[in-house]
């Protein structure tokens, strides 16, 4: 379960890796977004 408002929704790919985005916002402004990874082994 990811916590943040700034978190998107995780999103599993067909190998079973995990996908989140995260979205830094200030003042009202998007200044930062990233695309985040963890790899199953």
């Amino acid at each position: 379960m990811i916590l943040s408002q700034f978190a998107g929704e995780p999103s599993l790919d067909a190998a079973g890796n995990l996908y989140s985005t995260h979205h830094y916002f200030q003042e009202g402004v998007m200044l930062e977004a990233d695309i985040y990874v963890a790899y199953r082994k």
